[in-house]
């Protein structure tokens, strides 16, 4: 998914030096359909999917650089969420990327759940008023106070 995101923005981009030509056919499935077609499309492939190392392969290195959070500053307020029991990203990583942010300048914040429902998907419905109140801010003007 993220590679057709990366070829939407950088039409340059030749994914077949990376990607397998089943996977590339199949890609414009990204476009069309949600999360759980693309996924059951891409388990039903039955290949590695790669040809090469895109962290290897020109011009790969350079657009992960240039996209991954921590690494440009993002100018409008950020809302960090995360649940202390996130077995799928660490909560290190969020605060990571918050700490890099402050560090170029953003204006965020970051609240932590701390119960042990708060996994990757669980910390939705702890976070949901936090979020709404965040957005709902924005769109109404309100001052936002950085925590950085």
């Amino acid at each position: 998914m993220g590679a057709v995101g990366f070829k939407a923005g950088y039409p340059e981009v030749d994914l077949s030096k990376v990607f397998t030509p089943t996977v590339i056919v199949k890609s414009d499935v990204v476009n069309k359909s949600c999360f759980p077609s693309v996924l059951l499309t891409y388990l039903t492939t039955g290949v590695g999917g790669f040809v090469a190392d895109p962290r290897l392969v020109d011009p790969w290195p350079k657009l992960f650089k240039e996209n991954s959070p921590g690494n440009n500053l993002i100018d409008v307020p950020l809302l960090f969420v995360h649940g202390d029991f996130d077995e799928t990203v660490s909560p290190a990583v969020s605060k990571s990327i918050y700490d890099s942010e402050c560090l170029l300048g953003a204006q965020a914040q970051r609240k932590t759940y701390e119960t042990s429902s708060a996994t990757h998907s669980g910390v939705f419905p702890l976070a949901k008023d936090d979020v709404l109140n965040f957005v709902s801010d924005r769109f109404e003007g309100k001052k936002f106070e950085s925590s950085c």
